[in-house]
């Protein structure tokens, strides 16, 4: 029974069993389960970071790509504008002299404690002077490049001053604009007894600043004597004005050698090559001009160790090119004494320094010849093989006459010496005894009127005027008259011209700087018709250029004189011009009998000169040219201006010309 009864005992136990059984098998599927979302959960999250990891690194990626490639960009964008900047560079190379300090050997040693100490003086100021203007965002940098002596006292410095400036505006850096920066700033400050003013203790001299402007310049440097450095310039593009600043070693000379030069010959007006004795293109120290092509060597040498070389080519049009080379030479004494051999017939050979180059300036030379009683007592002879005329010397004693300083009208000297002793000063003609007779006129020789100017506007001849010092002329007011005919950038001064359209480098040229027309001038009766035009840089006096004297106020042309006109006008009433200067002799004619001819019209400002008979005289084209009447000791005065007159050569229709004589006084209150 026992038996039977344990079984049914049991049962719960098992059914416990199983029971517990189920629910941990259920517990551990949820488990798992669990386990498993949140493995998918991890697996997700792990995936999204990854997405999330991926597109960081894109946009990382990204961003470091557009940072090299902006990087790459602004280097590029860097390099082009330094380019830019290098080919849009304009140099100002200039020139002013300090009154206070003494020149010393020193200062022409870049590295010498006397030079450094100007030198970086000077360059400081320019800075402050620049950086603080209206062109401050276009400024780069100034330098001293030279200090060197000057014959008046003191020191000399040369500069260089550097803009960069775009290529739309690079006209705004015109050479007055800069120079006036500089010359009001030293001039505001010594008022207000600043230190830019006298430049840190520097006495600048206002006069004396010049500045110069250059598209391309470099600075050559030579020490080694004898020995040949090249020297080629090519002009790629319009508007190329290259200076070369050439620099042997203290105590030496430079000797330059041209060996062809290809330019487009047109009287310097676009193309050009100038040799300075000087770092600055100053006009007195000019060795050499060439206008034309030259073919053949030709050889110059400086007074000291500087030397300027300005390459001008306005338009390009065909190659255009100078070719050389230079040399440092050692100097050479100029003169010595010379001993004669007792015996006739004793010969010798004397020759400028530096034969066969182009001497320096303001060189002087003096040979003395020694020989004995008993030669000197016979018949000998010095030939002389080349003749050597020297430029004046203001501390000399010799009278030296024909120079570009001596017996040119003007004291270049303080003490005048220069204009003593002279065979002439003004009004001298290559032929003074003349008894040819524009209309009915002929030919004139070359040099025989040097005072007579071919006044060009825009590139043709329309006027005609006179020579009466180095940096005035003298002409017709009639001329000027009109809106584009009054502004003076227009006009050109052909000065030793016998030819129109001559290709010569002895014909001077020069631009118009001023043009003073008579305040008074009244254009419907040709009343105080003349004119003055100041030229931008003054002429050289010379065989074919000289001014004519201006005769005073109490000088009187009687009537019945015998006076010359001359100019390049037409050769009869309504024709063609002249190509070469013609020359008409005419005669004085009497005020009242003039005045009664044109009907009271001859005011006291003019004076009647022709050929009652008609046949002689001026014409169109011939305005503003001179009537040339002689004087005391053959000089000739200027007595009029060709101003007006009824036809050409009509008879009882002579020509009215302007009468200076009564002018004098506002000629020269005008003119200094």
């Amino acid at each position: 029974m026992d038996e039977k009864n344990d079984p049914p005992a049991a049962k719960p136990e098992e059914e416990l069993s199983v029971a517990n059984i189920s629910v941990q098998m259920v517990t551990a599927e949820d488990k798992l389960a669990k386990r498993i979302l949140a493995r998918k959960k991890h697996d997700k999250l792990k995936k999204k970071d990854k997405l999330l990891w991926n597109f960081q690194n894109k946009i990382i990626l990204f961003t470091l790509i557009l940072f090299i490639l902006g990087v790459v960009t602004w280097t590029l964008l860097w390099l082009f504008i330094v380019q830019a900047e290098n080919k849009d560079a304009l140099y100002f190379v200039g020139l002013f002299r300090v009154a206070n300090i003494e020149f010393l050997p020193e200062y022409r040693q870049k590295e010498s404690k006397e030079f450094l100490s100007v030198a970086q003086n000077v360059q400081h100021v320019m800075n402050l002077v620049y950086t603080t203007s209206s062109f401050s965002k276009f400024y780069k940098q100034s330098t001293v490049s030279e200090v060197s002596n000057n014959n008046k006292g003191g020191l000399l410095i040369h500069f260089w001053i550097v803009f960069v400036v775009p290529q739309a505006k690079g006209q705004v850096l015109c050479e007055d604009c800069v120079a006036a920066i500089l010359k009001d700033s030293i001039h505001t400050s010594i008022i207000n007894r600043t230190s830019v003013g006298s430049l840190q203790g520097l006495a600048v001299d206002m006069d004396s600043i010049v500045l110069s402007g250059t598209n391309c310049m470099y600075d050559l440097y030579a020490d080694r004597l004898h020995e040949h450095f090249p020297l080629d310039i090519h002009a790629t593009s319009g508007g190329t004005i290259c200076y070369f600043k050439l620099i042997a070693s203290v105590g030496h000379l430079i000797r330059l050698s041209i060996i062809s030069l290809q330019i487009e010959a047109d009287n310097c007006i676009t193309d050009s090559l100038t040799i300075y004795d000087s770092l600055m293109p100053i006009k007195h120290k000019i060795l050499y001009r060439a206008c034309e092509p030259v073919d053949s060597l030709v050889s110059l040498v400086s007074t000291n160790n500087l030397m300027l070389v300005m390459f001008k080519a306005a338009q390009i049009k065909e190659q255009k090119e100078f070719h050389g080379y230079f040399e440092v030479i050692t100097q050479e004494r100029c003169g010595k004494a010379i001993v004669t051999k007792e015996k006739i017939g004793y010969e010798g050979k004397i020759t400028s320094p530096y034969y066969p180059s182009y001497y320096p300036p303001k060189c002087l030379c003096v040979w003395n010849f020694q020989m004995s009683y008993s030669i000197f007592m016979g018949e000998w002879h010095i030939v002389v093989h080349r003749v050597v005329v020297p430029e004046w010397n203001c501390n000399s004693s010799f009278a030296i006459q024909d120079t570009l300083l001596a017996c040119n009208g003007v004291s270049d000297c303080e003490n005048g010496k220069d204009e003593q002793n002279c065979t002439h000063s003004c009004g001298s003609s290559k032929n003074s005894n003349l008894i040819s007779r524009i209309v009915g006129g002929m030919n004139t020789e070359e040099g025989e009127w040097p005072w007579q100017v071919s006044l060009h506007f825009v590139g043709a001849a329309y006027c005609g005027a006179s020579v009466i010092s180095k940096e005035w002329l003298v002409s017709a007011a009639h001329c000027f008259q009109g809106s584009k005919y009054s502004v003076p950038s227009g006009w050109r001064a052909y000065m030793g011209l016998h030819t129109i359209n001559e290709k010569s480098n002895r014909v001077a040229v020069r631009s118009i700087k001023r043009i003073i027309v008579h305040p008074q001038y009244d254009h419907s009766v040709s009343d105080y018709d003349i004119a003055l035009l100041e030229m931008e840089t003054p002429v050289f006096f010379s065989e074919l250029v000289q001014p004519i004297c201006l005769p005073s106020t109490s000088r009187v042309f009687v009537y019945g004189t015998v006076c010359y006109v001359t100019g390049w006008g037409a050769i009869r009433e309504n024709s063609h011009l002249a190509k070469t200067l013609q020359e008409a002799r005419v005669r004085i004619i009497n005020q009242s009998v003039c005045n009664k001819l044109y009907d009271d019209l001859i005011t006291s400002r003019m004076l009647c000169a022709g050929n009652l008979n008609g046949g002689v005289d001026a014409c169109q084209g011939d305005s503003g040219g001179p009537l040339a009447c002689t004087g005391k000791g053959n000089r000739w005065y200027l007595a009029g201006i060709v101003s007006w007159g009824e036809g050409c050569a009509r008879r009882n229709r002579p020509g009215v010309y302007t009468k200076v004589t009564a002018l004098h006084d506002w000629i020269r209150q005008n003119t200094n």
